[in-house]
């Protein structure tokens, strides 16, 4: 009997052994470490931390922290709620708001310099609002609203890259940073600045035709240099935000929070909002008119049935032609690696079209119209591959696409 319990808790020890070890366990990552550093912590509570550079101005460890803090006399440490360390700034019902004196906080070189946001996590019992705001001798130059999530640590952020204005003085003063808080009591913890600034496509020393796309603050930035410039508000900012679905060197598509709506920019300029046909460069208006019918007229496509078909039921193809109206791509499928497509205009000219196709094994991809190759080809993250068409069609043309 000894001989079988000793057996049976080396079995318990070896399995807690295996649990331990990183990558034998499976499921959600294990909570932060009480004792790491509160940055450590941050990240790994955080995804958007890791990698971005960030500097928590108080932690609420300690009762030092309070000195930072004004109009809220009642306000104190609580040590049985944090966001990352043990104890957070519990703020009681009624106060209305706090400041921070961040002219104390930051004293290491110009503000906001290269910090892109500013604000900290909140946490609320029920649902409420936090407001935050950026004032300068007494003037608000920022603010926004946030909702609280119930019983969870919210980011209550302001975009501050805007101050980076280069009319701006550079010796303007550091301002004040104020909460309006709801009724109810709510809690606050990691107040901090960060630099959330990351390319999606390209980088800062990108130059020549290509286009960057960029998240910078709650803006996201798609530039093509000599070419357009937009700047898109993100999700943070409200219900006329847009966050990234897909970006690549041929095209962004963008959404609203409720998924309502849908925005694809191509690096070209073509844009398609909500269906319908937009520019960032402006076009003669012949040139305008062609593209608004060729969108209301799409082409016809073909595919030999041994190859593939036209897809007829993909996201954004409002009318099951083959057409997704909303990205402003056509449509189809293969069954192997290799599809020919026969494209018929249905309108005088048909230009720079874009076939979007779907069941191409992976590899690389080689594509030819009329048997002249097309270099602007993209795989998509889902597996798709992306072509567009760089010249204006008349008559009908074949596209042979395969993969090598």
């Amino acid at each position: 009997m000894r001989i079988k319990r000793l057996a049976a808790l080396k079995s318990w020890i070896i399995i807690a052994m295996m649990l331990a070890v990183p990558g034998c366990a499976h499921g959600p990552p294990p909570a932060p470490r009480l004792g790491q550093p509160i940055g450590v912590q941050l990240m790994q509570t955080e995804a958007m931390f890791v990698g971005a550079p960030f500097r928590v101005l108080l932690d609420f460890e300690s009762a030092d922290d309070l000195a930072f803090i004004t109009g809220c006399p009642s306000a104190h440490l609580d040590p049985s709620l944090a966001h990352t360390g043990k104890s957070s700034l519990q703020l009681p019902a009624n106060i209305g708001h706090f400041s921070v004196r961040l002219p104390r906080l930051l004293d290491q070189g110009p503000f906001p310099g290269s910090w892109t946001l500013l604000g900290g996590y909140f946490l609320s019992r029920e649902p409420a609002a936090v407001g935050i705001s950026y004032e300068v001798d007494g003037q608000t130059v920022l603010r926004r609203n946030v909702n609280l999530s119930p019983r969870n640590w919210t980011p209550v952020m302001l975009d501050i890259a805007a101050l980076n204005d280069p009319n701006r003085s550079a010796e303007a003063p550091v301002g004040l940073l104020r909460f309006t808080l709801p009724r109810q009591t709510v809690w606050c913890d990691d107040l901090l600045v960060m630099d959330n600034t990351h390319f999606l496509v390209g980088d800062a020393d990108q130059a020549g035709d290509n286009w960057t796309v960029c998240q910078r603050g709650f803006t996201t930035i798609i530039d093509r240099p000599g070419s357009f410039k937009l700047s898109i508000p993100t999700v943070e900012t409200g219900p006329g935000g847009r966050q990234v679905e897909e970006s690549n060197a041929l095209r962004v598509v963008m959404t609203s929070m409720d998924c309502q709506h849908t925005w694809a920019i191509y690096h070209d300029g073509t844009e398609y909002v909500d269906g319908k046909f937009k520019s960032a460069v402006a076009l003669p208006a012949a040139q305008t008119a062609q593209m608004v019918q060729q969108q209301d007229h799409p082409a016809e496509l073909s595919v030999p049935e041994e190859l593939g078909r036209v897809e007829r039921n993909s996201p954004g193809d409002l009318n099951n032609d083959g057409y997704a109206e909303l990205t402003g791509a056509y449509q189809v499928k293969a069954s192997g690696p290799r599809i020919q497509i026969t494209i018929t205009p249905q309108t005088p000219k048909l230009a720079k079209p874009v076939v979007e196709i779907s069941g191409l094994p992976p590899g690389r991809i080689v594509a030819a119209l009329d048997g002249q190759l097309i270099d602007q080809t993209v795989r998509l993250g889902n597996g798709h591959v992306l072509i567009q068409i760089s010249s204006t069609i008349q008559r009908p043309v074949n596209l042979d696409v395969r993969v090598q």
